[in-house]
């Protein structure tokens, strides 16, 4: 059962494996970005705290098909989620320093009155005005709050800044997430990031084994062991 229940986090990780080998930013919608996260943790839940969603007269009737139910439930639930999650826009694999620039062109070329104050992007011709945040904000709020020096601050930013942040992401405010203007705005900067070149990150190495070690263990007793499989998922949902 074990061996069904971690294939999707294998598959999740396999996916973010291949995105931190790239040598180019990968931008996802915040609803897409979500909605590989609800696939790879659906078999944890659907193990641990889901069964206990699936009312008793479900079981008693719909017997092993009670995961039908399940799964449409989950689908439900993710669907609220990821809807929930559309004003978002998350880019892994970046360097901040390029992305920012790669921002400020977008912007630019989109709207000439566009700025960017501490934190927010702003294009007031399309009614724009975003949030952006990230591993690099993270720290420098972390950084902030510790009682060291300015310069030791300013050497651990630096040092930062040699490397790239894991992910930046830009939340949309007091705007339509449907509107005809954020969709232009994702299009474009999905674009503009596909032209730039990012240095080898060490965290693929990370991924790669998670993955690998999860999605060996998996597959190799679905295919060894198939039926005792069956019998235990079977008596699981029963």
């Amino acid at each position: 059962m074990l061996s069904l229940v971690l294939l999707p986090l294998g598959l999740y990780f396999a996916i973010f494996t291949f995105i931190f080998c790239r040598r180019r930013p990968t931008l996802f919608n915040g609803a897409l970005d979500i909605a590989i996260l609800m696939f790879g943790v659906f078999g944890l839940i659907s193990l641990g705290p889901g069964k206990l969603l699936i009312p008793i007269y479900v079981y008693s009737t719909w017997e092993v098909w009670a995961i039908l139910y399940w799964i449409t439930l989950y689908y439900l639930l993710s669907y609220c989620i990821c809807n929930a999650c559309r004003n978002y826009i998350v880019i892994y694999n970046c360097e901040i320093e390029k992305l920012m620039n790669c921002i400020s062109n977008v912007s630019e070329r989109l709207d000439k009155r566009f700025h960017i104050e501490e934190r927010t992007l702003h294009l007031p011709t399309f009614g724009i005005h975003c949030v952006i945040g990230g591993t690099y904000y993270d720290l420098i709020d972390k950084l902030r709050n510790k009682k060291n020096n300015n310069s030791n601050n300013n050497t651990e930013l630096d040092e930062f800044n040699k490397n790239y942040s894991s992910y930046v992401f830009l939340k949309l405010i007091g705007s339509r997430v449907n509107s005809p203007a954020w969709e232009l705005f994702q299009r474009e900067l999905s674009e503009e990031c596909s032209n730039l070149k990012t240095k080898r990150y060490k965290l693929p190495i990370v991924y790669g084994f998670f993955a690998g070690s999860i999605l060996v263990y998996s597959l190799a007793n679905i295919f060894t062991d198939f039926n005792t499989l069956q019998k235990i998922f079977t008596d699981y949902w029963m």
